[in-house]
């Protein structure tokens, strides 16, 4: 017998309130434990009921959820959720889609809890490091900012405005882990500046200068990869383009020496040939001068 009903007490409501009087009160009485039912034998064929607990547990390995009823398919409700969703996907995707539609207001504003709640931005920075290495990932992201650029551009904005520390330390360390690309940067603004034709990116120019294998092209010196300097074969001053077409890495002595010249310089890795051929095929901008070398 459970919850302090004895035999007197189940004839008592047999009598009074019937059978099924006394179900409701015992499953009320055991409403609050997890993990049991109820079930009736008859006992001496007088149709007395006897309660009996059962404790079946779901079939999954690692679950510890005990079935309240026989469903037949030895699972618990939410893993019966998830082998329906798994063979009923299309009619799982309309239902969501038609729900969906039907109710805009609700799901904005379950969308925008969602973005708001800490699980979110959890799971978001999980993905992003798990995936920030894939390639067709790396194209979807690209892609998707080129779409929307006008939103990241907001919201990047009004992040900056609220969290001004955080920008300042951001630049402060991003300035001392990448002091190439920070002067990559002002040169280019300086080069805006002036209204000079064309531009090129920080990818484009170190692999220019990778090729020279941190050999000066002028010289022929061994200065290194990071201390080679831009230098403009047809000069800023003389119309030249900032395309990568116009640049030759030089170490920063040749670049000084060579002024406002017109003369490319040619390096060969292979055999480290330095050879100085003067440029008279530039669309006729400026004046060409003779260098000796």
């Amino acid at each position: 017998m459970g919850a302090g009903f004895g035999l007197s007490e189940i004839l008592g409501s047999l009598l009074v309130g019937g059978f099924s009087k006394l179900c409701l009160e015992y499953r009320n009485s055991y409403k609050g434990l997890a993990g049991k039912y109820y079930c009736f034998d008859k006992f001496g064929g007088l149709g007395i009921g006897i309660m009996k607990f059962k404790e079946r547990f779901c079939v999954i390995v690692g679950c510890q959820k005990v079935l309240r009823s026989d469903n037949g398919s030895g699972l618990c409700k939410s893993h019966r959720t998830v082998v329906w969703k798994k063979f009923h996907a299309d009619r799982k995707a309309l239902h969501d889609k038609r729900y969906r539609d039907s109710h805009p207001e609700k799901m904005k504003i379950l969308k925008k809890k969602w973005r708001a709640s800490e699980k979110c931005r959890r799971y978001m920075h999980d993905y992003f490091e798990s995936h920030k290495n894939d390639l067709g990932f790396k194209e979807k992201m690209c892609r998707y900012r080129k779409e929307h650029w006008r939103e990241f551009s907001v919201y990047n904005m009004r992040w900056m405005h609220h969290n001004p520390d955080k920008v300042k330390l951001y630049r402060k360390n991003y300035a001392r882990l990448h002091p190439e690309k920070i002067s990559f940067k002002s040169k280019r603004r300086c080069i805006r500046l002036k209204s000079v034709l064309g531009s090129h990116t920080f990818e484009e120019w170190d692999k220019l200068r990778s090729l020279t294998v941190g050999v000066c092209p002028s010289c022929g010196r061994f200065v290194g990869i990071e201390r080679l300097t831009e230098d403009h074969v047809v000069p800023v001053s003389r119309n030249g383009t900032d395309f990568i077409e116009n640049i030759q890495p030089l170490c920063g002595s040749c670049n000084s020496r060579k002024r406002d010249k017109i003369v490319r310089f040619f390096y060969s890795p292979l055999s480290h040939d330095v050879s100085v051929m003067r440029d008279r095929t530039l669309r006729g901008l400026g004046d060409r001068k003779e260098v000796k070398t």
